[in-house]
């Protein structure tokens, strides 16, 4: 299994900015693209009816093979929420759903590569781990404003 990185699910800005991840991604995959909008918008959707749990969620992006043919592969993990995976299953090839020990529901997709022979580049790897792990603006402004804070508090002490 290839890790690509995870997508923090905690508003609607943050389902916005995680359609438009799996879109880059799966336009890199080489998947059609009507496969594209659909993948993008059932994790969206996905994303959309988890949040309303009130739980934070995620999605852990991989690649793996099934069948000796490499796959998108993406866990979701949220609180309870049924109507999910009836969702996942309309463009995903395979969908397993668990519950985790702490009382979450995990669902693990898993959709074929269109292209069969596909063996994944360390270029490639490299290039969506970095689209996967950048920060929406929203967050790069928290972590901004974290350090600006640590920085006037150790000026203070100086003083």
């Amino acid at each position: 299994m290839i890790e690509l990185g995870t997508i923090s699910i905690k508003d609607s800005a943050s389902i916005v900015q995680a359609r438009n991840k799996i879109r880059t991604l799966t336009g890199d995959l080489k998947f059609d693209s009507i496969s594209v909008t659909r993948l993008a918008t059932v994790t969206s959707e996905a994303c959309r009816r988890m949040l309303t749990t009130g739980e934070t969620s995620g999605i852990r992006v991989m690649l793996d093979k099934q069948g000796g043919m490499f796959g998108l592969v993406l866990l979701f993990t949220s609180g309870q929420n049924k109507a999910v995976p009836k969702i996942l299953k309309t463009v995903f090839d395979d969908v397993e759903v668990s519950s985790t020990v702490d009382g979450l529901q995990s669902i693990k997709t898993f959709k074929f590569l269109p292209d069969p022979e596909f063996e994944p580049t360390r270029e490639l790897v490299d290039r969506e781990r970095e689209m996967i792990g950048q920060l929406t603006l929203q967050e790069l402004v928290k972590k901004l404003e974290q350090a600006n804070i640590a920085l006037q508090e150790a000026n203070r002490k100086l003083q």
